[in-house]
């Protein structure tokens, strides 16, 4: 029970702070830069979550676990509040470097939440608290959205990457709690081998694979689309709150909107329509909504439309089409 409470905690703590600091990180460069600052912004963030990704996984070989999972999350909260610190200082130069920082440590407590999780639960208790964490994740998500809004105008949008910081530094805590009990397994140590074979033996099972194959055209498509909707909806939130405590406020609503319909449709909906229309029906209705949405666009284009199909977006991804792609990787 405490190791479960302490997962739980781990991935409330993590998803919280990723929602908290990824309103701030685009109220800063919105605010300051504009929208149009996103698009160089992404392909960085695309080239550093690739390098940080190969090397997490080059290093879970390699290194001891327990101080490598607490170390990457403690390395991260040093380095936004050293950030948030400059940003307090007045460098506005600082936000686009802040927002690469933001995106990409999310990405890495995600692998690492997950890593923690898969080490502690054996495959039956996966099963039955799998859900568990993933219910948390949702509620830390919610939470950290919601208290994006208010925080923003009283301490200002950089403020939200320290309480990103504080909270990734209490999510390493979290993973030595966990270790003190016995429960993080660390499997046998495998042969050593260089960098760059980790990262061809990667390409080359992809490569090997009709399916990875597939599926990587897919997630590239599919990166494409995430992008030509988030950015003209960006643009339209910019252009509509000015104002950067108001437009903190407005993302950070329309986070927890989207996070606590996702959980709704995941759970009342989600296996009715699978059962329905079938896992590959599932998946199709998130093309199916984009096609929806840009054809709304080419009629009326402004905050509310923009907004409407960010949501619309977002929670048939989240609570329908994650858990169909999920489904066929599992088969």
């Amino acid at each position: 029970g405490v190791a479960v409470a302490l997962v739980a905690l781990l991935f409330a703590a993590c998803e919280a702070g990723r929602a908290t600091g990824e309103v701030g990180a685009d109220t800063l460069v919105i605010s300051r830069f504009g929208a149009e600052a996103l698009p160089p912004l992404i392909v960085a963030l695309g080239l550093v979550t690739l390098v940080v990704a190969r090397a997490y996984g080059a290093a879970l070989g390699r290194l001891p676990r327990v101080p490598l999972l607490a170390g990457v999350l403690g390395g991260a909260a040093a380095l936004l509040a050293v950030e948030w610190a400059v940003l307090a200082g007045g460098v506005r130069a600082m936000a686009p470097l802040a927002w690469v920082t933001v995106y990409a440590a999310g990405a890495l407590a995600t692998m690492l939440i997950w890593t923690v999780a898969g080490a502690v639960f054996d495959a039956r208790q996966a099963k039955r608290l799998f859900p568990l964490a993933t219910a948390a994740a949702i509620g830390g998500g919610f939470l950290g959205s919601l208290a994006a809004g208010p925080l923003a105008p009283l301490a200002g949008a950089e403020a939200l990457l320290l309480v990103e910081a504080l909270l990734l530094a209490a999510a390493g805590a979290l993973v030595v709690a966990v270790a003190r009990g016995g429960r993080i397994r660390t499997p046998p140590r495998r042969a050593p081998r260089g960098l760059l074979a980790d990262v061809t033996t990667g390409f080359e099972a992809v490569r090997r694979s009709p399916l990875l194959r597939l599926a990587t055209a897919a997630y590239v498509l599919f990166a494409i689309l995430l992008f030509a909707v988030s950015y003209p909806f960006l643009t339209a939130a910019a252009e509509a709150y000015p104002d950067e405590g108001d437009l903190a406020t407005v993302l950070g609503l329309l986070s927890a909107t989207v996070t606590a319909v996702s959980f709704l449709v995941s759970v009342t909906l989600a296996n009715r329509l699978y059962a329905r229309i079938g896992v590959a029906g599932a998946a199709l209705l998130l093309p199916v909504v984009y096609l929806g949405g840009f054809a709304l666009w080419l009629v009326s284009f402004g905050f509310a439309t923009a907004a409407a199909v960010r949501i619309a977006q977002q929670v048939t991804q989240r609570g329908l089409s994650n858990a169909a792609w999920s489904a066929f990787f599992n088969v």
